[in-house]
């Protein structure tokens, strides 16, 4: 008793006015005059993403790179500033993707895991710290 498609196929045969319906604008072709409503729509959505994201403690938990250009004074104006220039430093993204790759590897304590998989793809075989004592 396939009652949905059995009914839907004969209101289109009763009803072929539904195919021709001048109302499609449900599903429009992108037109390069859309551009300025895609721009806003990724701005909003970016503001949100950030807002959403400076109220997590995942930004302090990067290790950052050490500025090689000049040393700041040691006596600034405020203490915001320098939490200022803090923030605004680069990440040393190796350093980070290894710090995690190398947590998640301690945190399978020797069994089976996604770092272990991985290191065995590239051919490597760590051996884990706490299996000699």
């Amino acid at each position: 008793m396939g009652f949905g498609v059995d009914i839907g196929a004969r209101q289109l045969c009763v009803h072929p006015e539904i195919l021709d319906s001048e109302d499609d604008n449900d599903f429009e072709e992108p037109s390069k005059g859309n551009d300025e409503g895609e721009d806003t729509f990724m701005r909003s959505y970016s503001d949100i993403l950030n807002e959403e994201l400076n109220t997590t403690t995942l930004g302090k938990s990067f290790v950052r790179a050490k500025e090689q250009t000049t040393q700041q004074d040691e006596e600034t104006s405020s203490n915001t500033t320098a939490a200022m220039d803090e923030d605004f430093t680069p990440v040393d993204a190796d350093v980070n993707l290894v710090k995690s790759f190398l947590d998640s590897f301690s945190s399978q304590e020797g069994l089976p895991g996604p770092a272990s998989n991985l290191l065995g793809l590239m051919g490597l075989q760590l051996r884990d710290a706490n299996k000699g004592k």
